[in-house]
C-alpha cells in the first residue's frame, strides 16, 4: 500500500537555495535602505514618472494636432468645387490612407 507522499513526488523535492544564489545569472542583494534615503528615491522616481507620462502626452497631442491639420488640408481640397481632379485624387488618396492607418492603429492585434 502506498502512501500519499509516494504518490506526488513534487511534495519530497526540496530546493537547496544557497545553489540557486550561486549560479552566475542570478544576482541576490540584500540591503537595508534608510528612510531618508528611501523618500528621496521614492520622490525622484514619483516625478520621474511625471515627466514622462508629460511627455508622452505631449507627443500624442502634437501627432494628432498635425494629422488633424492635414485632415482638414486635404478635405477642403476635396470638397472643394474648384480644385482641380488632380488636387481631389492626391487629397482623397490621403484622406483613405490616414483612416486605413487609423483603423490598423486602432484594430485588435493577434497573439
Amino acid at each position: 500500500m502506498a502512501t500519499e507522499d509516494s504518490q506526488n513526488p513534487v511534495d519530497n523535492h526540496q530546493l537547496d537555495l544557497n545553489q540557486i544564489a550561486d549560479r552566475p545569472e542570478w544576482k541576490i542583494e540584500l540591503k537595508n535602505e534608510d528612510p531618508l534615503e528611501l523618500r528621496h528615491r521614492l520622490s525622484i522616481e514619483r516625478w520621474d514618472a511625471w515627466f514622462r507620462r508629460g511627455e508622452r502626452a505631449v507627443g500624442v497631442i502634437t501627432v494628432l494636432a498635425g494629422v488633424s491639420l492635414i485632415v482638414w488640408l486635404c478635405y477642403g481640397v476635396a470638397s472643394n468645387p474648384k480644385a482641380s481632379a488632380d488636387d481631389k485624387r492626391w487629397s482623397t488618396s490621403i484622406l483613405a490612407s490616414i483612416v486605413s492607418l487609423g483603423a490598423g492603429y486602432l484594430a485588435p492585434k493577434p497573439k
